[in-house]
């Protein structure tokens, strides 16, 4: 009924409406959070890897960047996954012919590599934070980072609102005195699945970095406030693989930019 009445005062038919959010949702970027064990045999009797698989996405112009997480913990229901992997798209279409051209790859990866997965697509969120994002200095080791996951009751949207603009200003003035800090990054996921609607992340160059601002008392009371007006929420740690690659950005041929 609000959405009519919303209609009708904008001028703006019923129709017309959810075509263009239909538009909106297919040209926002698209992040694909990958969870996955790892099988125990990784190659096959050929000499195929997972790295085959990834070296052809890198090369697909279709593919943003993609990244790789070791799970330290996480409040999520069910047994914790050892990796989460993201993979960034332009937008829906992007992301579609993406998995049209690479099915084949995709399924041994999935078959014989990555098991017990979970693929899950978020949407960018571009609403304004007030909080600045630094410089990433070629080599910059980062991949430690603080992942909350939300979503909110039914009748609180407003009180949601309000909080996040509080939480945004407290965690902005906590992180300006963090020089661990590298940057926050906001997704929205109400039109892919219901268990979570929105995602932050903060990622740090160092654990350290991460624990000052997002394991201490500011962000704990944050949370235990905003709990008040969730219905599920559950925060994980990731941290980057000792290896030399650990943190660091694999940048697909659809880098923006360029490689």
């Amino acid at each position: 009924k609000n959405s009519v009445l919303f209609c009708r005062e904008t001028m703006i038919k019923p129709h017309v409406l959810v075509l263009l959010l239909a538009v909106t949702l297919s040209q926002a970027e698209i992040l694909m959070e990958i969870t996955f064990d790892l099988a125990l045999q990784q190659e096959t009797d050929t000499g195929y890897t997972a790295s085959h698989t990834v070296s052809e996405y890198l090369a697909d112009a279709n593919l943003q960047w993609m990244r790789y997480f070791h799970t330290l913990v996480t409040g999520q229901s069910g047994n914790a996954p050892m990796r989460v992997a993201w993979m960034q798209f332009q937008d829906l279409p992007a992301w579609s012919r993406f998995e049209k051209k690479n099915m084949e790859a995709t399924h041994i990866l999935f078959d014989l590599f990555w098991i017990n997965w979970r693929r899950t697509l978020w949407r960018t969120d571009s609403a304004p934070s007030g909080i600045k994002n630094r410089e990433r200095p070629a080599g910059t080791r980062g991949g430690f980072v603080y992942v909350l996951k939300i979503s909110v009751k039914q009748g609180q949207e407003q009180a949601w609102a309000a909080w996040r603009s509080h939480a945004l200003a407290t965690v902005a003035k906590e992180l300006d005195g963090n020089d661990g800090f590298l940057e926050r990054r906001a997704y929205t996921s109400d039109t892919f699945q219901g268990e979570y609607q929105y995602m932050v992340t903060y990622e740090f160059t160092t654990m350290e970095g991460l624990a000052k601002t997002c394991l201490g008392s500011t962000m704990s009371n944050l949370v235990e406030d905003g709990k008040k007006m969730w219905s599920n929420f559950a925060s994980s740690v990731l941290a980057p693989s000792a290896d030399a690659q650990g943190g660091q950005i694999f940048k697909g041929a659809g880098y923006p930019g360029g490689q």
